[in-house]
């Protein structure tokens, strides 16, 4: 179906299409006549998910996430129409408007108050309706609510009861996102207008409360969280510090790594000066022995070395006590009188020694020649060397064990302490995580509480005139009921399987259409109606001659045989037949025009002939077939003419499927015209009729559409002009 299809079928039914929207938008004004009007309050609430200012990044470039801001708000959404901020808001509009004990224009109106106290309440203690405390009554209507008892108080607050139940409050307050912004729009709509913009105040109010509880319990837990962690850190850390501070103590460790340091570096100076007094006592006692050998054996001299020897021994004695009151330094006290004895003593050795050595002056010389008085100064000088290297040398090694006990004291208190150390690293590091992670947290918790902060922009405003919803339904049924008949019409448009007009009739038949000719009124019509139609009647016969002209052109001779009929009954064959002969005779064509008849005063097509000359009747049957057959048609022609003065003849024949027809006869037309009632259905049976006539006849066959509807068949023959 077309658009021009759509508008020509709309404009057919249009009368009945306004009849019924007419009666439809009646019948709505008349239902709610008595009907209370509504009053609708609104309130624009904002929601800071994206024009907040944020503490965590303030320097963030404004970028949004679209599915964030997407879910805030449809969570925000949810939270103001959630089940229990209903069963809250219904239990404070019941405990305002209880404590009432008349009607008060701030509040409500006298019919609304009057309804207030028609509420089923039986079963609820008179006790509901005299406190004067709103509170109170709040109270006790949340424990009636809570209770597991069923009670009327129950009922009514789970129930579509205007104003207080929590179905009809659901229905009735609509949440929306104002465009593409962080706005909220809050929408009520009841029959009280006070109590509609009082109703918006309260479930703002619970809203933003609820909401505000929210946001700090999820971030309250987090924060809560690495508080706890945090102060365990710092307990295991202060653990692990007192566990340090305990070893230091137990030790005597001021600070271990200097200490550790200072020994290591005193005993590797210890090592250095044992290694050199080794190699100074190793050269004394080589030198030693070599001037003993050039000195010789003589006896005098062995006294003399056997004196030296004694005094030599003492001489290391009292060199050995005095180096390791040196090498101890302050670390060890020793009286001064001591140190002066051993000087005193060391001094009378050393004379001692001088004492025997000058004896040894008396050999001048050994017996290589040498002076003896140089190699003895020499021995002497040599010998108290070796003897005071030999006794710093046993010092020293004193020194170094007692420096491998400290190592061996030293060595497990690093591993213990670098232990410790590990424990206080990771308890310390585990301690400062928690402590950024708790700061963070309630960074976030302010960044939260701060941005979720809502705000109402547009308070709920008082309504002073109602909605205009009765306005509304009288349209919705002038419009519903010119939508169903449209509806309607155009369904059984669709199902319609008629031929109903030139395009359908081509796609149904599969045959080409020639013409097509208008329904006619049954009445008479007067007027622009009546020129109108027998304007189109006229334009739809002369494009049917025209076509006959145009498919008889190479006809040889005259006159053209013309062929009307149809696969069945009244399909008006006379009609188009005689429209064809009219318009071709007023077009100064000589036409002859047969017609068949029954033997009998009825007719079987059911219409009268006009009487024209050239209108020949006859009768259906053989004897017509024979004769045409043996005579050819010069026998209908009208008295004092020939066949061959005749441009076309045109033959009605009875339906293909109505029994009797004249098939021998077929073989001399140059034309034929299927005429077809455009109300009808083409069937199977008509199919095989048109296939076996088109097998029957040498010539096109083209099919005559009549009875168009005259509205469809402009666009066949095109617009008709007066």
């Amino acid at each position: 179906m077309t658009t021009n299809d759509l508008i020509r079928l709309l404009r057919k039914n249009q009368a009945l299409i306004l009849a019924v929207a007419f009666a439809a938008a009646t019948a709505v004004f008349l239902l709610t006549m008595n009907a209370r009007q509504k009053f609708t309050t609104k309130a624009l609430v904002s929601t800071g998910v994206i024009s907040a200012f944020s503490i965590e990044n303030p320097t963030s470039s404004g970028k949004v996430d679209r599915d964030y801001t997407l879910s805030e708000l449809e969570n925000l959404i949810a939270l103001a129409t959630a089940y229990e901020t209903m069963e809250e808001l219904s239990a404070r509009l019941l405990a305002r408007y209880l404590t009432l004990d008349k009607p008060q224009r701030s509040w409500l109106l006298p019919a609304t108050f009057e309804l207030v106290r028609e509420l089923p309440l039986e079963d609820i203690p008179r006790q509901l309706q005299t406190l004067p405390d709103e509170q109170e009554v709040l109270n006790l209507i949340n424990y009636y609510r809570t209770r597991e008892e069923g009670n009327a108080l129950q009922s009514l607050i789970y129930s579509d009861e205007e104003y207080f139940g929590i179905e009809f409050l659901q229905q009735q307050i609509k949440v929306y996102r104002r465009g593409n912004s962080d706005l909220l729009e809050f929408v009520y709509t009841t029959t009280d207008p006070i109590v509609c913009k009082y109703t918006l105040d309260v479930l703002i109010e619970i809203f933003m409360r609820r909401h505000a509880e929210l946001k700090k319990n999820n971030t309250s837990r987090i924060v809560e969280y690495f508080a706890d962690a945090a102060g365990e850190s710092a307990r295991r850390l202060q653990q692990a510090e007192d566990a340090l501070l305990k070893f230091h103590t137990e030790n005597n460790i001021i600070n271990y790594y200097e200490q550790t340091r200072s020994i290591a570096y005193r005993k590797e100076d210890l090592d250095e000066l044992s290694f050199k007094e080794k190699m100074v006592l190793e050269s004394s006692r080589a030198s030693l022995e070599r001037i003993e050998e050039q000195l010789g054996n003589r006896a005098r001299l062995a006294e003399l070395n056997a004196g030296l020897i004694q005094k030599r021994e003492e001489l290391s004695r009292l060199s050995t006590q005095l180096a390791k009151y040196d090498l101890l330094g302050s670390g060890q006290a020793s009286p001064a009188a001591e140190r002066q004895r051993l000087g005193r003593q060391l001094e009378q050795v050393r004379q001692d020694i001088q004492g025997y050595t000058q004896e040894a002056f008396n050999f001048d010389q050994t017996p290589d020649g040498i002076a003896t008085q140089n190699l003895l100064d020499e021995w002497l000088k040599l010998m108290m060397e070796a003897e005071q290297s030999q006794a710093r040398l046993l010092a020293i090694e004193e020194r170094q064990k007692e420096f491998e006990a400290i190592y061996g004291q030293y060595a497990p208190w690093g591993s213990q302490l670098k232990r410790i150390e590990r424990e206080i690293g990771l308890a310390e590091g585990a301690y400062l995580e928690h402590l950024h992670s708790y700061n963070q947290a309630i960074l976030h918790r302010e960044n939260t509480l701060m941005a979720s902060r809502l705000k109402v922009l547009d308070a709920p405003f008082l309504p002073q005139e109602s909605d205009g919803q009765r306005l509304l339904f009288i349209l919705a049924g002038f419009l519903g009921g010119a939508f169903l008949v449209s509806a309607t019409a155009i369904g059984l448009e669709f199902l319609d399987n008629t031929l109903k007009e030139p395009r359908a009739a081509a796609l149904q038949t599969g045959q080409e259409v020639g013409a097509a000719l208008p329904l006619l009124a049954h009445k008479p019509l007067k007027g622009k109606k009546a020129a109108r139609q027998q304007a189109t009647l006229e334009r739809s016969a002369a494009l049917l001659a025209q076509m006959a002209r145009f498919e008889t052109l190479a006809v040889d001779g005259r006159p053209a045989h013309i062929l009307a009929t149809s696969t069945g009954q009244l399909e008006g064959k006379t009609f188009v037949s005689l429209q064809l002969a009219e318009t071709l005779r007023k077009e100064k064509k000589r036409v002859l025009f047969l017609y068949p008849i029954q033997e009998g005063p009825a007719r079987q097509s059911g219409m009268l002939t006009p009487a024209h000359p050239d209108n020949c009747p006859y009768l259906m049957g053989n004897d017509t077939v024979q004769k045409i057959q043996e005579d050819g048609f010069g026998w209908a022609a009208a008295p004092g003419r020939q066949l061959s003065d005749y441009d076309y003849l045109v033959m009605e024949m009875p339906a293909l499927l109505g029994g009797w027809y004249p098939v021998d006869i077929l073989r001399y037309f140059h034309l034929g015209l299927l005429i077809c009632r455009a109300n009808r259905a083409w069937a199977g049976a008509d199919g095989q009729a048109l296939a076996s006539l088109k097998q029957a006849l040498p010539c096109p066959v083209k099919l005559v559409l009549n009875g168009v509807q005259p509205d469809t068949l402009e666009a066949f023959i095109g617009e008709t002009k007066l």
